[in-house]
C-alpha cells in the first residue's frame, strides 16, 4: 500500500498535510481522511476507483428512457434494472397476447405496469442526493 505520493514535490512536505488529511494512493495529492475519493483523480480513499455520474444526466435518461437509467447506474441498481426490464417485457407480451390472441377489448390495461415503472424510475433518481452519483465503483 502506497503511503507517499509518486512524485517528490512540495505536496509531500508534512507542513502542507494537516492531521485530518492523507495522501492519495494514486496521484499523491492531499485529500481529507473522510473523503470518499480523491478530487483530482477519482481514486477512492481505500484505493478503489470511483466514477463520477451526473444527476442531471440520470434524470434525463429516466424521463426519456424509463428503467434504462438503471443501466447508467448499473453497479448499484442491477436489481431494479432487471425487474423493470422483465416487468415491461412481460406486460408488453400480455398486452399483445390479449389483443391478438383472445381479442380482449381492454388489452391496454397491461400497459399500466410499464407506466408505473417509468414514473418510479423518475422519482427514484430525482430524490437521490448528489453524493450518490459522485461515488460509483468504477473499473
Amino acid at each position: 500500500m502506497k503511503t507517499k505520493p509518486k512524485d517528490s514535490d512540495e505536496q509531500y512536505d508534512s507542513k502542507l498535510k494537516q492531521s485530518d488529511e492523507v495522501f492519495c494512493y494514486s496521484c499523491g495529492h492531499v485529500m481529507k481522511t473522510h473523503a470518499g475519493a480523491c478530487p483530482t483523480c477519482g481514486v477512492g480513499n481505500n484505493g478503489t476507483y470511483f466514477e463520477k455520474k451526473e444527476k442531471e444526466t440520470a434524470i434525463l435518461i429516466s424521463v426519456f428512457g424509463s428503467f434504462f437509467v438503471y443501466l447508467y447506474l448499473y453497479p448499484k441498481t442491477a436489481t431494479k434494472f432487471w425487474i423493470g426490464l422483465f416487468g415491461s417485457v412481460a406486460s408488453g407480451f400480455f398486452a399483445v397476447s390479449a389483443l391478438l390472441v383472445i381479442n380482449w377489448p381492454y388489452w391496454y390495461l397491461f400497459l399500466i405496469p410499464p407506466i408505473f415503472v417509468w414514473i418510479f424510475a423518475i422519482i427514484d433518481v430525482a430524490k437521490r442526493e448528489k453524493r450518490y452519483f459522485e461515488e460509483f465503483p468504477g473499473g
